[in-house]
Parts: C-alpha cells; structure tokens; sequence
C-alpha cells in the first residue's frame, strides 16, 4: 500500500468507530500521525485505555496527578500500548487538567507495517456501548 490516499482511506475506515476523538493525518507512504483526545482518571487500580460511544475514551491510570506523574504514565503506557517509541508521543493539550490530546508518530517499516500498528491500536482499547 504506497499510495498516500489508499493509506489515508484505509486508516479512517479501519479507525472510523471512534467517531472525532482520534484523528488520523497521513504524511507520506511511510509516516503518519494519530491524535487521540481522551479523558484521563489517575489512581486508578489499572492502566486501561477505554472507548465509550457516549463519552468517548476514558484513560485510566495508576500514578496520581502529582508532579506530571500521571502524564508520564500516560505516554509510557499508551507508547508500549501502540508500538511506538516514547520520542514518538507528545501531549499536545491538558498537562495539568483530565481532558488531554496526545499525537503519536508512525513510521512503517517491512516489520512493523500499517496492518501491524492497526491491530495495536485496536487491540489497546476496550470498547464499549455502556454509558
């Protein structure tokens, strides 16, 4: 798949479930971004990553919203969660607040192509129709 618009295509419509809170912008046959918007509850008895219909994803976290705990967490649980480097994370949005937008950066290789970081993004969240 070396076409920039098949790739676009594809990832909307493999990811399109997930309404607006994750953004897919494809940069070139190698190389796209996700943005994910979610809300973040810390001290939690574990870290899971969860989509809801209603409320979209809800990120649960074991460190406590102290001293940016909570956000190294977060990227270092959702990086290992993705397939991708922590280099590859950034907090856009919400350093000090629950609601946060993250953006992760995709490189594709032979090993870890397009169909090998859908399957780990997907297999990362629990979905959900409850409220």
């Amino acid at each position: 798949m070396k076409n920039i618009h098949d790739i676009s295509d594809k990832l909307n419509q493999e990811l399109a479930i997930y309404n607006s809170d994750l953004k897919v912008d494809v940069v070139n046959s190698t190389n796209f971004f996700l943005t994910l918007d979610l809300k973040v509850k810390p001290q939690a008895h574990r870290n899971k990553l969860s989509y809801f219909r209603d409320r979209g994803f809800i990120l649960e976290l074991v460190a406590p919203p102290v001293d940016g705990e909570a956000n190294e967490c977060l990227i270092r649980f959702l990086t290992k969660s993705f397939g991708v480097s922590q280099g590859q994370a950034e907090l856009l949005k919400g350093h000090k607040s629950k609601q946060k937008s993250v953006r992760f950066e995709f490189n594709l290789k032979p090993e870890k192509n397009f169909e090998y970081f859908i399957k780990k993004i997907k297999d990362s969240i629990s979905f959900s129709d409850e409220k």
